[in-house]
C-alpha cells in the first residue's frame, strides 16, 4: 500500500463521494430533535460542538457509508488500547495544526524551521502512540478504516524517511535546549523610558529574576518592598489556544535571534529540508473524525452503566422503506435524565415526571417498540397531554439520524433503511403575519415540506393543524396524511384529532398509495369518571381513547375546578 492511499477518512470509504453521500437536515429538524445538544455532549478535547453538529445535520444515505462508520465506532467501543491511542493523539493533532498554520505565516526562516520541528515531532509522537496502540490490539480489528489506517502506520513506520526522522530529530531538539535565555540591551531615557533595544547574547543557562528597582535606583537589594517582576510571559503550547489571525507572542524577537542563532539554525534547516515531503495533513484530517467516535463512545458507555440498551442496528436496502426497533427510547430525554437536568427534560410530553423522582435512569426510562413497514409506514399518534408523544415522535427522529449517522441505536435492537431525509413539523412560534396567522404558518411550513419529502424520506409532524377547529383540522390533516400515504413516506401524526385516527380503515380504503395507516396511542395504565390517568408512556397499536384527559392536567398544574375554589376560599373570597 502506497502512504498517500489512506485519506485520512473515518467517516467515508475509499472511493464514495461524499457530497453525495450525505444529505444535510434542515435547520428547523435540526432544532426539533434537538442535535445542538446532543453534539455538546459528544464533542471533547480536540473537536468543538459545532464540528460535530456538522456530522450530526448530514446523516448519510449510503448503506456502504453507514456500515462503514459503525465498523469503526463498534472497533473503538471494543477496544480500550485503541480507544487510549486515539484519546492520547487528539489534542496532540491539534498542536500539529497550530504549528503548520503558524509555520505558513511566518516570515522569518528560525521561526518556520522551530514550527516544523514541532510539527514533525509531534507527527512522530502520534505516529509512534497509534502504532503501538493498534500493536497492543493485535488482530482483532475488524473495520475497514482501521485496517486501512493501520496498513498506512505499518508502511510508514517501516520507511526510512520515517526512521530517519526518529533518529534526526532529538539531535536537533536537543542543540535547541542548550539555548536557554537570551541577553537584551536596552537604553532608557530620562524618563526611564526605553528608547533602544538589541539582542546581546544567547545564553545556555535560564536568566535568574533579580531585583530591579534597587538596581535602577543605586539602591541595595535587601528592601523586600523592591521585588522583580516578570513583564510578559507567552503561553506554552499546551495552554496556548488557537485563534483565527492570532499570532505567537515575541515573533518580532526572531529577526535579531536569527543572526546570533546562524550557527545553529542553519545545519537545521538543511537537515529539516530533507523531510519536505513528509505531510502532516492525513494526521489533521483524521483529528475531528477520531474525536467525534470518541465522544460517541463515551456517551454510549455512560449509556450501558446506566443499563440502558445500546446495539448496532442492521441496515437494509433504502428501497424497502422499513424501520423495525424493540426497547428503543429517545437519547435526548435519556441525556437529560443522567444529567440530572429537569428543567430541560421536564417539558411536555418528555415522559419524565415534573416531581422529584429517585429511581435510576433505567427505571424512568420507558422502553418502546417501532415497527414502520408495508402494513403501517404512517402513523396516527394519539392520546393524553404529557403521556409521552412527543418523545416517541422524536425519539424516531433521532434514532434515523444517529444511526444514518454510523452511531449505535438507542435501543435493544433495529433494523433500519436508510432515508433520504428527515422532516419535522414541530410547534413553533407564530412567525407568520398579520394577515396569514399562526394557520397560515403552518400552511407555508407544509407546502415547504411537499417541495422536498420523497417516498423514501421519514416525516415527523406533531401537534399540527393545532391552531385552528377540531374540525377544520381534522379536514386538513386528512388530505395531508392521505398525499404522505400516496407518496410512500414513513413517518407519525402526533396528534390530538381523534377522529383522524378513528378512521385509519376507511382512509386506508380510499387511497391508493406504497404506505398504509396505522394508529399508535400512548397508553394509561387506568382511569375513572373523574378523567384521572396513571401514565404509562407505552406507546402501542390501537384505537384512541377518544380523550386528552385534560381535567388530569389541570388537575397537575392545579387550575380544575376544585383547587381554583380552594384558592379562592383562602383569599376568603368564597
Amino acid at each position: 500500500m502506497e502512504l498517500h492511499d489512506f485519506r485520512g477518512s473515518l467517516l467515508f470509504p475509499p472511493g464514495s463521494d461524499e457530497s453525495v453521500a450525505v444529505q444535510p437536515l434542515s435547520e428547523e429538524t435540526v432544532r426539533d430533535l434537538g442535535l445542538a445538544e446532543i453534539s455538546r455532549r459528544i464533542s471533547r478535547e480536540g473537536t468543538s460542538p459545532s464540528k460535530v453538529l456538522e456530522i450530526l445535520s448530514a446523516p448519510s444515505v449510503d448503506a456502504q457509508v453507514i456500515r462503514y462508520r459503525q465498523a469503526v465506532l463498534s472497533d473503538l467501543y471494543r477496544s480500550q488500547p485503541l480507544y487510549e491511542a486515539f484519546a492520547s493523539i487528539v489534542p496532540k493533532i491539534e498542536e500539529i495544526a497550530l504549528f503548520a498554520d503558524t509555520r505558513k505565516d511566518s516570515r522569518s526562516p528560525l521561526q518556520e524551521a522551530i514550527w516544523r520541528l514541532g510539527e514533525l515531532e509531534l507527527y512522530v509522537s502520534c505516529i509512534e502512540t497509534l502504532a503501538e496502540g493498534f500493536n497492543r490490539e493485535g488482530q482483532q480489528i475488524s473495520s475497514q478504516g482501521l485496517k486501512l489506517l493501520a496498513e498506512y502506520l505499518d508502511a510508514t513506520t517501516v520507511s526510512a524517511q520515517f526512521q530517519s526522522l526518529q533518529q534526526e530529530l532529538p539531535k536537533l531538539r536537543a542543540g535547541l535546549r542548550r539555548k536557554q535565555s537570551v541577553t537584551l540591551g536596552i537604553n532608557l531615557d530620562e524618563r526611564l523610558r526605553p528608547v533602544e533595544a538589541t539582542l546581546l547574547s544567547v545564553n545556555e543557562y535560564r536568566f535568574q529574576e533579580q531585583a530591579l528597582l534597587p538596581r535602577i535606583l543605586g539602591m541595595g537589594g535587601d528592601d523586600e518592598s523592591l521585588t522583580s517582576t516578570t513583564l510578559h510571559t507567552s503561553p506554552v503550547p499546551e495552554t496556548y489556544a488557537r485563534q483565527a489571525h492570532r499570532k505567537f507572542p515575541l515573533a518580532p524577537l526572531f529577526q535579531d535571534l536569527e543572526q546570533l542563532l546562524g550557527s545553529t539554525i542553519r545545519p537545521m534547516v538543511r537537515v529539516l529540508n530533507r523531510y519536505i515531503t513528509v505531510n502532516t495533513l492525513v494526521l489533521r484530517r483524521l483529528q475531528s473524525d477520531a474525536a467525534f467516535y470518541l465522544g460517541a463512545v463515551d456517551l454510549y458507555r455512560e449509556l450501558a452503566e446506566a443499563s440502558l440498551p445500546v446495539s448496532r442496528p442492521e441496515i437494509g436496502p433504502a428501497e424497502e422503506r422499513v424501520l423495525r426497533a424493540k426497547g428503543f427510547y429517545n437519547l435526548l430525554l435519556a441525556m437529560r435524565l443522567l444529567s440530572g437536568d429537569r428543567a430541560a427534560g421536564g417539558t411536555a410530553g418528555n415522559g419524565q415526571s415534573p416531581e422529584s423522582d429517585e429511581r435510576g435512569v433505567r427505571e424512568r426510562i420507558v422502553l418502546n417498540d417501532a415497527v414502520f413497514d408495508e402494513d403501517s409506514r404512517l402513523h396516527i399518534l394519539t392520546g393524553p397531554n404529557q403521556g409521552g408523544k412527543t418523545t416517541f415522535t422524536q425519539g424516531i427522529g433521532l434514532l434515523h439520524v444517529l444511526v444514518q449517522c454510523g452511531l449505535f441505536a438507542p435501543a435493544e435492537e433495529a433494523y433500519l433503511t436508510p432515508a433520504d431525509t428527515v422532516v419535522t413539523h414541530f410547534p413553533a412560534e407564530e412567525k407568520g403575519q398579520l394577515s396569514t396567522g399562526r394557520l397560515g404558518e403552518e400552511a407555508e411550513r407544509f407546502a415547504g415540506i411537499f417541495e422536498r419529502v420523497t417516498g423514501r424520506s421519514v416525516v415527523l409532524l406533531n401537534e399540527s393543524l393545532a391552531s385552528t377547529s377540531p374540525g377544520e383540522g381534522e379536514y386538513l390533516a386528512e388530505d395531508i396524511v392521505r398525499a404522505l400515504c400516496v407518496l410512500g413516506a414513513r413517518g407519525i401524526f402526533a396528534t390530538h384529532l381523534h377522529g383522524l385516527a378513528e378512521r385509519v380503515e376507511e382512509l386506508n380504503a380510499i387511497t391508493e398509495g406504497p404506505s398504509r395507516l396505522g394508529s399508535l396511542v400512548a397508553g394509561v395504565e387506568e382511569h375513572d369518571e373523574s378523567d384521572t390517568a396513571i401514565r404509562t408512556f407505552h406507546i402501542r397499536k390501537g384505537a384512541p381513547a377518544g380523550k386528552s384527559f385534560a381535567k388530569d392536567i389541570a388537575s397537575q398544574y392545579g387550575i380544575s375546578f376544585e383547587q381554583l375554589t380552594e384558592r379562592l376560599r383562602r383569599r376568603n373570597l368564597l
